[in-house]
């Protein structure tokens, strides 16, 4: 199946709406005949946030699945995906697999454009809310989920100290504030990144962040002891309706796990729910691995990520910017 350059556009648009650590879009395409190739943008691993490439390879698996779920809309689906060898410049090969007809449009497909990262407080949760959710549960139960008062805010004072301790980190701190977005005249607003109304973040909020996170100011703060008032989410993480903890399969591709945790996230959106990864937690060796002793049953899993969940506010939160699809496509 060969497919003209403007649908390959389409594709790679709708591919391109998955989930990235820092919103960095890693996934490059090239359409050959009949088959699709994953390749990844280097130059934008996170090499002080993500040092083993794991975050990386989950983003680059949600963007498979992004492909796939696309396809499926116009009667197409992938085939088994098979490794790909060699470089195209700053692309690595990821993976590659056949096109092939006869796919029915994946039930989550409207969701890829209803999903949404909210980091705001949410609403409270009605009856037919929480009836939603119990069925969300229902459907994935591998996720372990937390609700109560008392066992959120344990974990939000958790993300909280994790969230501080990665600030102290004078490399961690620059390169987060290099994908930071706090005006939207900031050159790579519409392109990529953390912006600070996807950040829940008000004028002032956003105004006085662009000072309070450069990193300078941030070694300031730390040296003062005062670096946790930069990402206190205590009282957010209280105010969601459950939390759900992503667990995978110590020996589990992350890629795999990147297209599971895609999935879940659209299912979340499908539900009527927004969400947002606590994913300081994941990446704290100590944290997570508390987290898994309380909530992973003596199952030998790995923590992928927290999501806080809770009902999508209105008017719905803000959507993350996304490079053009030209850019994505490789010769």
């Amino acid at each position: 199946m060969s497919f003209p350059r403007e649908a390959q556009l389409a594709l790679v648009a709708s591919a391109s709406r998955a989930p990235s650590p820092h919103n960095t879009q890693p996934a490059r395409w090239r359409f050959a005949s009949d088959r699709i190739e994953l390749h990844e943008c280097v130059e934008r691993r996170l090499v002080v946030g993500d040092p083993t490439g794991r975050d990386q390879a989950i983003a680059l698996g949600a963007a498979w699945e992004g492909m796939a779920i696309a396809l499926s809309e116009c009667g197409f689906q992938l085939g088994a995906v098979q490794r790909l060898a060699g470089n195209a410049g700053s692309a690595r090969g990821v993976g590659f697999a056949n096109v092939e007809p006869g796919a029915k449009p994946d039930a989550l497909a409207f969701a890829v454009r209803i999903r949404r990262a909210y980091r705001g407080t949410f609403p409270a949760a009605d009856s037919a809310a929480q009836s939603r959710l119990d069925e969300l549960a229902r459907r994935w139960p591998s996720i372990a989920w937390v609700h109560g008062a008392d066992a959120q805010a344990r974990i939000g004072r958790e993300y909280d100290a994790a969230a501080a301790a990665g600030l102290r980190d004078p490399a961690f701190a620059k390169e987060l504030y290099a994908w930071m977005r706090f005006s939207s005249r900031h050159r790579d607003w519409f392109r990529d990144g953390l912006a600070a109304d996807c950040l829940a973040l008000s004028p002032l909020e956003a105004w006085g962040g662009r000072i309070a996170m450069r990193p300078g100011v941030v070694r300031l703060l730390a040296a003062l002891g005062l670096v946790g008032l930069l990402v206190s989410e205590a009282a957010k993480v209280r105010s969601a309706t459950a939390l759900a903890l992503l667990l995978a399969p110590r020996s589990e591709d992350p890629f795999a796990t990147g297209r599971a945790f895609y999935r879940f996230w659209l299912d979340i959106a499908a539900s009527g729910f927004s969400a947002v990864p606590m994913s300081a937690l994941a990446d704290s060796p100590g944290h997570s691995r508390r987290l898994v002793a309380a909530h992973a049953h003596g199952r030998d899993v790995a923590l992928i990520n927290v999501f806080r969940i809770g009902p999508t506010p209105q008017p719905p939160p803000a959507e993350s910017a996304r490079l053009p699809a030209e850019e994505l496509l490789l010769a």
